[in-house]
């Protein structure tokens, strides 16, 4: 007597798991599609020195950078971020921080983190001095929402 799959249950198995491994492989690219790669420059402040870098995980980075882990940024910790820019491919941060890099200019890498200081600074007390248009009516639907 030999034993033999029913034809229903393994074929009923097999589409389940086919279907399984289809979602599976989507996941996989959705999740490699959706890694933002960032251009970021750190400063350390006790030595007035900046760095340019790329990396997927900024955070991640800025604990090597801070901890001792990076040749280059070892010897002028601690290091605090100034400065972001994020783009969907690898070779898009780096044809930046090769950019960057070429400048060697301190001048030019402190103006353009104090502008996007100024810009992000000085857009957040604009907005708290007069106001978003969508911060009242906010407000009035969070009360109505909860009353």
């Amino acid at each position: 007597m030999s034993l033999r799959p029913c034809p229903v249950v393994s074929g009923f198995l097999a589409q389940n798991f086919d279907r399984d491994m289809r979602l599976f492989y989507i996941g996989i690219f959705l999740f490699i599609s959706s890694v933002i790669y960032s251009l970021y420059i750190i400063y350390s402040v006790s030595h007035d020195r900046y760095y340019i870098g790329q990396t997927n995980s900024l955070s991640k980075r800025l604990l090597r950078h801070n901890n001792g882990h990076v040749r280059s940024t070892k010897g002028f910790r601690p290091w605090e971020l100034v400065y972001q820019e994020e783009y969907e491919t690898r070779a898009e941060a780096v044809r930046r921080e090769t950019y960057l890099k070429s400048l060697k200019s301190k001048t030019t890498i402190k103006e353009l983190v104090d502008t996007s200081r100024y810009y992000r600074d000085g857009f957040a007390a604009v907005s708290r001095s007069i106001g978003t248009p969508g911060t009242k009516a906010l407000q009035r639907c969070k009360a109505f929402l909860f009353l």
